[in-house]
Order: C-alpha cells, then structure tokens, then sequence
C-alpha cells in the first residue's frame, strides 16, 4: 500500500452535534429562560451546554439570538407593565381562608384591596417616557470665548459679568 493514497481524516468531531443542532429544538425554552431573572450560565446548563457555548452560539447564531433576545424583550414588557401599574395605583383582590383547630376550611373572605399610585414609579415613568418635559435641573449653556488679546478691549462691566459666571459644571481650556 501507498502512504500517497492515505488521507488524513479530522477526527476532532467525530462523534459530536455541531452546538446549534443540540439546542436547535430548544430554541422555545431559551426564550422562557431570558424572559425569567436567571443567569445565562444557568441557562446554559439547562439547555446542556457550556457557557462558552453559550456565548459563542449568541456572537454566531442568528436564530439563537434572536430566541434569547425574545426572552428579554418579554422581560423588559413584563417590567414596564408592572412600573405602570404601580405608576397608576390598582385594585387587587385578596383571599383569606380561615379555619378550625382542626384545620378545615370554614369560610373564605374576599377583600378587595386599593392600591394607591406609587409616586416615585410616577416620577420614574414620566422621567423616561417624557424626559425633556420633567427632568430634574434645566441645563444653561453659557458661551464664553474670549481670545486674551481682546481682554484689554472689554468694560469693566463686561469683565465683571465674565468673572461673576460659575465656570465649576463648564469644561474649558486656557490656550
């Protein structure tokens, strides 16, 4: 036999899915996954791969991605929807079972309870939904751009302004 007809064979995956095709089926549970508080090492392990893995199928896998970004998208919604609902205030109902010594059910009470609305989630909101109209501080920009050859050349009163601006919040250079 010829060693010039022997090929040499890649061996190096033989025997190993490619990571997509092991999390191609499981592309709904990756987003339930992003769409909870739980960390994407943990995901990793629950979808069976290394975090690596994980990280490599996100840089490099369209579907991937977009599977896990469903997933935050819903968890970003599910976190607007509550602040909302603090923002405005609610109604919620509440069960109280009570029971004998025994511990059987006697009777159970349905209360409704009003939530007021939460000012600070208010604030919050209305603070990034409409930031111009209700940020905290208005901003003054003040110009100040004076070449020193024309100092000579200004009032006393235009000096005086100049020297009474509060320059501590202005980034500026001395040429």
């Amino acid at each position: 036999m010829n060693d010039d007809n022997i090929t040499e064979i890649d061996r190096s995956n033989v025997g190993r899915k490619p990571a997509f095709e092991k999390v191609a089926d499981k592309l709904d549970d990756l987003t339930e996954y992003a769409a909870q508080d739980i960390s994407n090492k943990d995901i990793a392990e629950m979808l069976g791969i290394g975090e690596s893995t994980f990280y490599r199928l996100l840089s490099e896998n369209q579907q991937f991605r977009e599977a896990y970004q469903k997933g935050l998208d819903n968890r970003k919604y599910t976190l607007e929807k509550a602040l909302f609902k603090r923002a405005e205030g609610f109604v919620a109902e509440e069960k109280q079972v009570v029971r004998d010594a025994e511990g059987n059910v006697i009777k159970e009470v349905v209360n409704e309870k009003h939530y007021v609305p939460d000012t600070t989630a208010l604030i919050f909101s209305l603070k990034n939904i409409y930031g111009e109209k209700y940020k905290d501080r208005v901003e003054t920009v003040t110009d100040v751009n004076i070449n020193i050859s024309q100092i000579n050349q200004l009032s006393d009163k235009e000096l005086q302004r100049i020297a009474d601006i509060d320059i501590s919040g202005i980034d500026y250079e001395i040429e």
